[in-house]
């Protein structure tokens, strides 16, 4: 057709480090129609870690703003430099703090959609309180006022936006999470094992896997409690692997090597590693102990790997994994690292459990969360909110 063009769609994020909203990011680009869709990723700091998840590095223009080293007006005049110069269609911010900056970068006279996506802990990090808290509601509330389309991953998410900024609850989409389907059944006992010779670790040992940033929100030191004590009263060997890195790393090692004395091998934080997909058959329980989430990708991952999953009653947790009856792992309350003991302990004795649950848990991935369905979504959203803007 002589008129068309691609429709230019412009991701602003914070930093593209290792993470649930860049793994996000990058599954839109990977999989979202290249003969229609043009994208941009602009980092209102710097980091460009994730860019090796997306597959077509020449399909996507990147950018970082450098938001450390200048000032937040000048932040502000490149981000709506570069949105006007290169004639975005739509452009999507992601979590509280790249909302405002976004939004402020609106074209006056603008014909370009504006999407703001929350993902996780709503009105930022670390949690807010009192005027602080207050100040950020009405922030929120003020420049959400601006969006075409308000999106989160979960339920739980968007409660709390109407809890906390009075945002239309009936206004606030729901898209969850999708995972591409990672192996077939058939391959995931044979990359178990595979995985379990790298790493040093017998067969017969019972593996407890984490993956995420190592930040206080994450609540490791819950999941180092609950596996001490559960080692101390069993007769199977135990180890405890953690993917991921972040400013709490050496604090976290210093209590995990007084907490294990003298085994301190049993627990052992593994660092970043890009493809952690490859890991989760190695694990035969995955814990997340966050104290806030929304829907956690890594569980979504492990899910999609046949792992039974023990998790915190936060964001849409329960509903995962006690809502339907492919009930595929169990939920304790935050902190409560007794209850958490007590399951794994359980979950050890009985193997019988473990393979029901991680049946589950690939027949509830594959039935409710698979990428197939989270890229139809965003598809949809976009092309219709185009559709509105051309019509204006």
């Amino acid at each position: 057709m002589k008129n068309f063009r691609h429709r230019k769609i412009c991701f602003v994020a914070h930093q593209l480090n290792f993470g649930g909203m860049e793994r996000f990011i990058s599954r839109l680009v990977n999989h979202l129609d290249k003969d229609f869709f043009q994208f941009r990723i602009v980092c209102i700091d710097s980091g460009e870690r994730a860019l090796e998840w997306i597959e077509d590095k020449s399909s996507v223009e990147f950018i970082e703003l450098q938001k450390r080293l200048s000032s937040q007006k000048t932040v502000r005049h490149s981000l709506a430099s570069y949105l006007e110069t290169k004639q975005i269609d739509i452009v999507q911010s992601h979590n509280f703090g790249t909302l405002a900056d976004t939004c402020l970068s609106l074209p006056r006279n603008r014909k370009m959609g504006f999407i703001h996506a929350e993902r996780g802990t709503v009105l930022g990090n670390p949690p807010a309180k009192g005027l602080r808290l207050l100040i950020r509601s009405l922030s929120m509330r003020y420049h959400t006022s601006f969006c075409d389309q308000l999106i989160c991953n979960a339920h739980e998410i968007a409660r709390k936006i109407n809890a906390y900024t009075w945002y239309p609850l009936d206004k606030i989409r729901v898209i969850p999470n999708g995972i591409p389907l990672l192996y077939r059944d058939d391959e995931i006992e044979r990359i178990r094992c595979q995985k379990r010779l790298e790493l040093g670790i017998s067969s017969d040992d019972f593996v407890l896997g984490m993956v995420g940033r190592l930040v206080d929100v994450k609540n490791y030191p819950m999941a180092i409690k609950a596996f001490c004590s559960m080692r101390g009263n069993a007769r199977q060997r135990f180890r405890l692997l953690i993917i991921g890195d972040g400013p709490l790393r050496s604090e976290l090692q210093s209590i995990a090597e007084e907490a294990t004395k003298p085994d301190s091998h049993s627990i052992h934080f593994a660092g970043e590693i890009s493809n952690c997909v490859g890991i989760y058959p190695a694990f035969d329980v995955f814990l997340n102990t966050s104290r806030s989430e929304g829907m956690s990708q890594a569980l979504l991952e492990a899910l999609s790997c046949g792992r039974p999953v023990l998790a915190t009653d936060v964001g849409d947790h329960k509903r995962i994994l006690e809502g339907t009856e492919l009930v595929c792992g169990a939920i304790v309350q935050r902190d409560d690292w007794q209850s958490l003991a007590k399951h794994l302990s359980d979950y050890s004795k009985s193997p019988e459990l473990l393979v029901r649950l991680g049946g589950n848990a690939l027949e509830l991935q594959r039935k409710h969360y698979s990428l197939d369905s989270m890229i139809a979504q965003y598809d949809q959203l976009y092309r219709s909110l185009l559709k509105k803007l051309d019509g204006a």
